[in-house]
């Protein structure tokens, strides 16, 4: 992997509110939203953020899959403006895929890296 690529898997891509999250899954094939907590322990847990990572580098060459990520508690209202999606969270973190603007696939906990990768893997190919 060069510099570039890099630096782009530790480049996040920073979401505000919910009318940017629709707006980028709008404009994406497939979107993965990882949706965590600063109090959650798995979520800060180094092998599964090590896992995370290379995850985000099986794809980083793939421009239409996008990576984002955010605090539930820092952009609650991301999670209740029920305009564009209905997110729902009952544990953290929780990662939603999407494909071509809708929610397909939904994983709650920290051991599902390698079915969203799998997901991913599968769907791509189509």
């Amino acid at each position: 992997m060069n510099n570039q690529e890099s630096s782009n898997v530790n480049k996040k891509i920073q979401i505000n509110s919910a009318v940017e999250l629709a707006n980028l899954i709008k404009e994406n094939v497939y979107v993965v939203i990882k949706i965590s907590a600063s109090w959650c322990g798995p979520c800060k847990n180094e092998k599964f953020l090590n896992n995370y990572n290379k995850l985000k580098n099986n794809y980083i060459s793939i421009n239409s899959i996008k990576f984002i990520e955010f605090d539930v508690d820092l952009h609650l209202d991301i999670i209740k403006d029920k305009k564009y999606y209905d997110i729902e969270i009952s544990s953290v973190p929780t990662f939603i895929v999407t494909k071509n603007g809708h929610f397909t696939r939904k994983f709650e906990g920290c051991n599902h890296l390698q079915q969203i990768n799998e997901y991913l893997y599968n769907n791509i190919n189509e």
